[in-house]
């Protein structure tokens, strides 16, 4: 209880101290000053004190002045020891507060029942009686500090076996919290590609890095505008979370890379942070038919169930794309080149419930996912904006075979070779 100064903030009065330099050998002067008992050798032998002594002192009779002095430090210590029980009206009296809102006091003091408690669960019942009886209502029936700091000396080994007790307990009950589930570093991994994420450790701007071949997704919900028509914004809000999760949640389980989120838009790439050469075309289509089926089994809005799943479009392509980090503020990674384009027409251009992917991806899906090429429905030449006309394609998970079998048979006529 020391101040930035190092001076105590403590300060007892000398009638107090009388009685402790008194069982010392040490006199007060007139001055205030200390001085020495000519008798001390008497009263201890050894210079050790006698049982006889100090048993005396603990028993001498305590001037007014100290008791007003111990009920000041038994408060003192209930605040230090718990936490304040009515911290917004600490400034009103209890007689000014309305009788169902006044603490409840331990009988007999002027210690609040549940600082009482808090200290007998977190020091031992051996404190929590000692604080209540230097709060007491009776200023007679107070302890002399020399009596408190007798008892604090019996009751130190309890205090600090309970004290510790209570601490490993609270620890084991605490949630663990954000910082121990994921350190920066995790998170800084977690958002860049490593080489990006090196860079920025370092403090250096991170180089541009091409990618010769990726495949991309991109989605959106369809009735997107009405819905934000219709809800309040944190439902909406609630609804993308719960959405993005699960699609998450996938990406994670694939080894993609989410690249962002723009609204209702949700773009997504493999062969960029984990090189999967061999294998992103399929990883890919795997994703787009996990996100289509979990959309569709994701309420609009739970507290109004008759606006239905989330229904939405997707789009997939495949080719090179150039990745970096654009700007100093807010800084996140982001990927360029026409293949982002294709893959956003790709998705502008589909329908509700469904994939479309491009000529160039699905050549990658036939030499990395034949079963799964083989069920897309061609959708002939089509003029996509911006792009001219081009050929498309729509995937179909192999548990909808009969589905694909049926729409490929009536498209037939405008079937395409790669």
């Amino acid at each position: 209880m020391l101040n930035r100064y190092s001076r105590a903030k403590v300060c007892v009065p000398l009638p107090s101290l009388e009685d402790v330099l008194t069982s010392k050998g040490v006199g007060i002067s007139c001055c205030g000053e200390p001085k020495e008992d000519p008798h001390a050798a008497e009263k201890i032998p050894n210079g050790n004190g006698s049982d006889e002594c100090v048993q005396d002192n603990l028993l001498a009779p305590v001037c007014d002045e100290e008791l007003e002095d111990v009920l000041r430090f038994g408060q003192g210590l209930a605040y230090m020891l718990t936490i304040v029980p009515d911290s917004s009206n600490a400034d009103r009296s209890t007689s000014e507060m309305p009788a169902r809102l006044t603490p409840s006091l331990t009988k007999g003091t002027s210690l609040f029942e549940s600082q009482f408690k808090e200290i007998q669960a977190g020091y031992g019942q051996g404190l929590a009686d000692l604080v209540a009886q230097c709060c007491a209502t009776e200023k007679h029936d107070r302890p002399s500090f020399v009596q408190i700091h007798s008892r604090i000396e019996e009751l130190t080994p309890e205090i600090i076996q309970v004290a510790t007790q209570a601490h490993q307990e609270k620890e084991l009950t605490k949630p663990p919290s954000f910082a121990k589930k994921a350190t920066v570093d995790e998170l800084l991994y977690e958002l860049f590609p490593s080489q990006v994420a090196d860079a920025l450790k370092s403090g250096r701007h991170p180089d541009p890095e091409p990618y010769s071949e990726v495949s991309l997704f991109f989605s959106d919900v369809c009735g997107y505008t009405n819905i934000c028509s219709i809800l309040q914004p944190h439902d909406v809000m609630n609804m993308l979370h719960r959405l993005y999760s699960r699609f998450d949640t996938l990406a994670q389980e694939l080894c993609l890379f989410k690249v962002e989120t723009v609204g209702d838009a949700y773009l997504c790439v493999a062969n960029l942070k984990h090189p999967q050469p061999e294998v992103h075309a399929r990883l890919m289509a795997e994703f787009a038919f996990g996100c289509l089926e979990a959309a569709n089994n994701e309420l609009i809005c739970p507290s109004r169930p008759e606006l239905g799943h989330i229904h939405i479009r997707v789009g997939i392509h495949a080719g090179p794309v150039m990745g970096a980090v654009v700007g100093t503020l807010n800084r996140r990674f982001g990927i360029f080149g026409d293949a982002v384009n294709v893959a956003s027409r790709m998705e502008s251009s589909s329908i509700k419930d469904h994939i479309q992917c491009s000529a160039p991806f699905m050549k990658l899906l036939q030499d990395q996912w034949p079963e799964c090429a083989d069920l897309a429905v061609p959708q002939g030449a089509r003029a996509i904006k911006s792009k001219g006309t081009m050929n498309t394609f729509m995937l179909f998970p192999l548990q909808k075979r009969a589905e694909a079998t049926l729409l490929k048979q009536h498209s037939s006529k405008r079937r395409v070779r790669f």
